[in-house]
């Protein structure tokens, strides 16, 4: 076989096992987080770092709940969040992007407050995240009240 044919096999075979291993995730059985006992920042960003493709229905609606309220009454964890993602910005960004969804609206206007008037000067670049996100949020549903 020619060296050529030798690399379209193998380029083949790549795109192939690659397609089946992305088609054996979208089967994939997600575990349900559950707040109760996933309740630090800790435990969250391990959820989420284990459960990469586990981010829709239900359990994008919970995570969004959780999420927004440990923010809303727990403020000062946000240092410990960003401590816990300042490496991985995409799991830093699937947290953020679960502030608001169905969260409760005094929680979500309390961590817009505190984004905007208590952000450390450490976690400027996250709580800027956030108010962006919470920015998109309220655009949303504005446009579903029209």
């Amino acid at each position: 076989m020619t060296r050529w044919r030798k690399w379209l096999v193998g380029a083949v075979l790549c795109i192939a096992f690659g397609a089946s291993r992305l088609a054996a995730q979208d089967h994939m059985v997600c575990p349900e987080f559950d707040p109760t006992t996933q309740d630090t920042w800790a435990e969250i960003v391990a959820w989420l770092r284990s459960h990469p493709t586990c981010d829709d229905g239900e359990t994008s609606e919970t995570l969004s709940w959780h999420v927004t309220h440990k923010l809303a009454v727990s403020w000062k964890s946000l240092s410990e969040l960003a401590r816990l993602t300042r490496h991985e910005p995409t799991v830093r960004s699937r947290v953020v992007r679960h502030v608001g969804g169905d969260a409760d609206v005094k929680d979500l206007r309390r961590v817009k407050r505190n984004a905007r008037l208590s952000c450390p000067a450490a976690q400027r670049s996250i709580c800027a995240k956030i108010l962006e996100e919470i920015r998109q949020h309220e655009i949303e549903a504005s446009e579903l009240q029209r």
